[in-house]
C-alpha cells in the first residue's frame, strides 16, 4: 500500500488525528506489557520500572496529545499530511 499515494486521495487524511494517537496508545500499551513481561520474576514496581515508565511515558503523552491537538486544531485536513511526513 503506498501511503503517499492515498492521502493524496484525500481518503484518510481526516484520519491522520486519530491515527496519531492510535500510535501513541499502542507504543504504550506494547510497552508496559514488554516490562511486565521482562520484570515477571522481579519487583514490578521497582526503581528501574517506574522511571522507566516515567520518561517513556512522556514520549507516549506526546503523541497522544498531538493527534488530539490537532484534530482540534484550527488547520485544514489538507495540511496533516505534512504532520507525518
Amino acid at each position: 500500500m503506498n501511503w503517499k499515494l492515498t492521502i493524496s486521495r484525500g481518503w484518510a487524511k481526516e484520519r491522520i488525528p486519530t491515527l496519531i494517537t492510535s500510535f501513541g496508545v499502542l507504543f504504550a500499551v506494547l510497552y508496559v506489557v514488554e516490562l511486565f513481561v521482562y520484570y515477571s520474576g522481579f519487583d514490578v514496581l521497582s526503581d528501574d520500572f517506574l522511571i522507566g515508565l516515567f520518561f517513556s511515558g512522556i514520549f507516549f503523552l506526546a503523541l497522544v496529545y498531538g493527534g488530539r491537538w490537532l484534530a482540534r486544531s484550527d488547520l485544514s485536513p489538507d495540511r496533516y499530511p505534512r504532520v507525518v511526513k
